[in-house]
C-alpha cells in the first residue's frame, strides 16, 4: 500500500532505523552477556519487538509456537531473563520514542513528526 508517494513497508524501515541507535543496540546487547533474553517492560507490557533473544532460545521458542503459546510472557517463564525497565531505557534514548506503538495514522505522524524534528 502507498501513503504519501511511500509504501508502508519503506516507510516502517526508515522509522524502525532512526529509532534502533546503536546506542539503544549496543546497551541492550550489553545487558544480555548472561542472560538467554533481555526485554523491555513498561507499564503497558513487554516489549517484543525491542528484545535481544540468544539463538540457543531457538528451540524453546519452537516448542511454544507449536504450542501455540505467542506471547513474549508465555516463553519468559523457561528461560534466564533480564527485565529492563523503562527508567533504565530512558539512559539509551526516549522510551516514548524507542518503544513507539504506530497502529494508526496519528501515531505514524506523531512518531514522523518526533523524527524530522531529531534528525
Amino acid at each position: 500500500m502507498i501513503v504519501g508517494g511511500r509504501s508502508i513497508r519503506d516507510r516502517q524501515l526508515t522509522m524502525l532505523a532512526a529509532v534502533m541507535t546503536a546506542e539503544l543496540i549496543g546497551g541492550l546487547l550489553e545487558l544480555a552477556l548472561d542472560v538467554d533474553v533481555v526485554v523491555p517492560r513498561t507499564e503497558s507490557g513487554y516489549h517484543p519487538l525491542c528484545a535481544v533473544v540468544r539463538r540457543t532460545c531457538f528451540p524453546i521458542v519452537s516448542e511454544q509456537l507449536d504450542a501455540d503459546r505467542l506471547a513474549m510472557k508465555d516463553l519468559l517463564p523457561w528461560l534466564r531473563v533480564r527485565v529492563v525497565s523503562e527508567s533504565e531505557l530512558a539512559a539509551l534514548g526516549d522510551p516514548r520514542w524507542l518503544l513507539a506503538n504506530v497502529n494508526t495514522p496519528a501515531q505514524h505522524d506523531e512518531l514522523e513528526a518526533f523524527l524530522i524534528h531529531e534528525l
